[in-house]
């Protein structure tokens, strides 16, 4: 199967038999999000994307290298991702791409992609409804106007603007991501049991 050009055994990917497909204005699509970087020859593929619950939608990730013979790179089933775009930095070496696990706020995993790492930002939102852009070459999280308007508890008005410094984070092997991803959601399911039981 192609997608954008990357020649790969899809159906291969853990669960994604679970495609379905959904409405978007532009029409019916398959439910995945598809996000190259020419730079580092490298594609990020959320897919498999389900409505978890009202409005909430979140699916599984695949990291592709070599757009010519594509394998597979990274894949992570213990976690899962928002169908938002992943968003690279200017100079294409970073990737930031929401969880959809909740953690005090839907925590930001930030890929160094020539060192082959990544990190996790934690936000301190109730409200998901925010995002990052690179701005005077500073990774600043972006909050939604009228959520910061209409949902004053949120956390969103002290959230946005603030600097996600890269340089304070903890970095591990990008090949960790999947066991990160289940230490984070054991440790959501032992502090809420009602909710993660």
């Amino acid at each position: 199967m192609m997608i954008n050009g990357w020649d790969f055994d899809y159906e291969s990917l853990p669960h994604w038999q679970h495609q379905e497909e959904w409405t978007v204005q532009e029409g019916r699509m398959y439910s995945y999000v598809f996000c190259e970087n020419k730079v580092h020859d490298i594609a990020f593929l959320v897919y498999s994307i389900c409505e978890a619950r009202m409005g909430w939608y979140c699916g599984f990730l695949a990291v592709l290298k070599n757009k010519q013979s594509p394998e597979l790179f990274l894949n992570v089933t213990n976690g899962t991702f928002t169908q938002g775009k992943v968003f690279f930095s200017a100079d294409g070496n970073f990737a930031f791409i929401k969880s959809s696990v909740p953690d005090g706020g839907l925590p930001i995993f930030i890929f160094d992609l020539p060192a082959n790492k990544f990190a996790c930002y934690k936000p301190k939102a109730r409200n998901s409804c925010y995002w990052v852009e690179e701005i005077g070459g500073k990774f600043i999280i972006v909050a939604d106007k009228w959520q910061m308007e209409n949902d004053k508890k949120s956390g969103l008005k002290k959230l946005n603007g603030t600097e996600i410094k890269l340089k304070k984070l903890k970095w591990f092997p990008s090949q960790d991501l999947d066991s990160f991803c289940y230490d984070m959601l054991e440790s959501l399911k032992k502090r809420y049991p009602e909710d993660y039981g």
